[in-house]
Parts: C-alpha cells; structure tokens; sequence
C-alpha cells in the first residue's frame, strides 16, 4: 500500500509539474512559430498521460458519457499525441523525408481502425463495457507508441549530444530521457501485461509515468528557465553598469537621457527592457566618455598608463584601468571649467556591442578601484598648467 500511494504521488507530481511548465510557456510558446509545436507536443503528451491516470479512468468510467464514447476519445487523444511527437521532433530538428500529410494519415488510418473494432467488438447497446476494454490502449496503440517515441529519443539524444545552447540542450536531454523510459519501460511493461494477461508489472507504471512527466515538464520549461537565467544575467549587467553610468554622466549630464531614479527601475522591468536599458547606458557611457576626451592630453594619458602598471594591475586589465584613470582627471578638468581642446586619445573598447559591455564592466570595477582613486588625487595635487 504505500509503495502504490509513493507512485501516485510520484505520477500526480510529475503530471502537475507538467502541466504548470505547459501553462508557463504558454504565452510566449504560442506567439512564435518556431516554439509552438514543442508546445503542442508536451500539451499533447500531458492530456494523453492524463486521461490515463488511474484517477481519470475511474472518474471516466462513473461519468455520464458513453464508456465506448470515453474509450474511443482516449485512444484517439493519445494516437495524436504520438503523431504530433513524431512529426515535431521531425520537423524541428529537420530530419529529411519528415512529411505531416504521410504521419497524419498515418494515425487516421490508426483512429479508423480503432473506432471500427471497438464499436464492433462491443457496440452501443453492450453496457457496461468490460474495464479491460477501456484499459486497451497499451495493446491498441502499442506500435504506434514505439515507434513514434523511439523516434523522437534519438532524434532529441543525437541533437543534445551534437550540442547547442545549453538551455535547448538541456531541454531535449530530458525529453529523450522521457521517450526512452516509455520505450524501454512502459511499453515492454504494456506489452507483457497485454500479451499474458498478467496485470501485476504495471504496478510500478505510475511510478515511471511520474518519473517520465517530470522529464517532460524539464524539456519543455528549459526554454522558460533560460529565458530566466538570460534576464537575471542581464540584469546583473545593468546593476554592475550603474554605478560608472551614474558619475560619469554626472559630469557631463547633457549625455543623460533619463533620470538615476528611473534609470534603477530599469533593473526590475522585462527582459525586452532590461537590454534596451543596457543598451542606453552603453551608448550614454560611450558618449561621456568622447567628451571628456576632449579634455585629456596624450601625456595624461601616459601618465595614467605608468600609474596602472606600477600599480601591477593585470595585463588583460590595463587598457580598462587606463581608461578609468584618465576618465577621473578627465571630469575634475571639465568640473574646474577648461575648455575641451578636442579628442587627442584613442578610445579602447569593444568590437560589438557585447565586447563592448564585457569591456566596460572591467571599466566599471577599475573606475571604483584604488589606482584610479590614487591617480586622480596625484593629478588634483599637481600644478594646474601641467
């Protein structure tokens, strides 16, 4: 008894955490193209792995509708779902000769057969239908069932192993993980139970579908939990950015195009604006710092490099501390109110954007450092005509 009790708690476990992963991708899974069928196929394997609970057949079987009804609905719900799993992974992952009209008609000819031999074996006037005949579906739709998660296992091992971004990776692991216990487990199990008539193995059936709807739920939140880990990362960027935007552009405020208080808030919006936030304050940095350019000499310039190395920062890091260096003289010159003489530097940075911002959070962390500190207050000490 708790061995069956730890099994339906594993399978309605797994069955939830399915189903809550369906509803989280929802919306953004429906609106591109490209996602959408991920989503139908785990909506499909949800449905069809819930109609199968022991919970769902009893509560089926008790219900007003017609048992015949009720059984053809179930099996014709799951051939679907297996259709739409051999098809999907097919088409995603771009597996040549994949064509829907062949799969489609493939499990119409399947749901044909099934309704014609059940109305015939049992007919409408036969109540009650025996409850193995509702439990036919493993025997039913066996082949069908092999053949279209065998399918799919490979095709998601093949295309995690081969690589990819590790979120989508990851994802079509724990599918594969999924189509392989129902091709090495469950239906071997169904098989048998089928074939002799010996019901017993299945007692661990809802242990395994629990364990499975967990993968499942995995493969299709991975993208979720990217998108997650994506926002997060981003965010870290803009709080990291901050700071060096913030004294930056203090002094040369006709760069800022939003208020520090709003500029904090970006921290805690959508990823969509999270980027764009970090792409202002690129931008706005970039455009303080070609100003206060105008107001640093080449031997500034050398000045703040012998300070950086004597200071022994690392070499992947000088180019960075230079430019924190001479950027604190650079707004104590234009805060004393000198007229910029023109751009005489070249500025260091990155070739795109990402570069670019990998390069300023080094520029961020040096700005704040000691020999940045250290250097403007030598520069504030030395004569004004130096």
């Amino acid at each position: 008894m708790a061995a069956a009790a730890v099994s339906s708690v594993v399978e309605f476990a797994g069955i939830g955490a399915l189903w809550l992963a369906i509803l989280l991708r929802a919306p953004q899974a429906l609106r591109q193209r490209r996602t959408r069928a991920f989503w139908l196929i785990g909506a499909g394997l949800a449905t069809t792995m819930t109609l199968h609970t022991d919970a769902s057949c009893t509560w089926l079987r008790e219900s007003a509708l017609s048992p015949q009804a009720v059984h053809v609905l179930r099996n014709s719900i799951a051939v679907t779902s297996s259709c739409l799993v051999l098809h999907g992974f097919s088409a995603f992952l771009r597996v040549r000769g994949a064509r829907t009209p062949l799969l489609w008609a493939g499990g119409a000819v399947v749901v044909s057969l099934l309704v014609r031999s059940d109305l015939s074996a049992v007919g409408f006037a036969g109540l009650p239908v025996p409850v193995a005949v509702l439990d036919s579906y493993w025997s039913g739709f066996l082949l069908l069932h092999v053949v279209a998660h065998a399918v799919a296992c490979g095709l998601c091992v093949r295309a995690g192993v081969r690589g990819g971004p590790g979120g989508a990776r990851f994802g079509l692991l724990a599918y594969g993980a999924g189509f392989c216990l129902s091709v090495l487990v469950l239906c071997p199990l169904a098989a048998f139970a089928a074939w002799t008539g010996e019901s017993s193995p299945l007692s661990v059936a809802p242990l395994v579908s629990g364990v499975q709807a967990g993968c499942f739920a995995v493969g299709v939140s991975a993208p979720l939990w990217a998108e997650v880990r994506g926002t997060s990362a981003k965010r870290r960027v803009l709080r990291r950015l901050l700071p060096l935007w913030a004294e930056i552009t203090a002094g040369v405020p006709e760069v800022r195009r939003v208020p520090l208080a709003a500029a904090g808030r970006e921290v805690f919006r959508s990823r969509a604006a999270v980027e764009l936030a970090c792409y202002r304050l690129v931008i706005e940095i970039r455009d303080a710092v070609l100003l206060l350019s105008g107001h640093c000499s080449a031997e500034l310039v050398e000045r703040a490099r012998a300070h950086v190395v004597s200071a022994g920062v690392p070499p992947d890091r000088v180019a960075a501390a230079v430019l924190a260096c001479w950027l604190r003289a650079a707004e104590d010159v234009r805060a004393r109110g000198a007229v910029a003489a023109g751009s005489a530097v070249a500025l260091p940075g990155g070739a795109d954007l990402e570069s670019e911002i990998r390069f300023l959070l080094v520029v961020a962390e040096e700005y704040g450092a000691g020999p940045a500190l250290d250097f403007r207050r030598a520069e504030c000490s030395q004569p004004a005509g130096r």
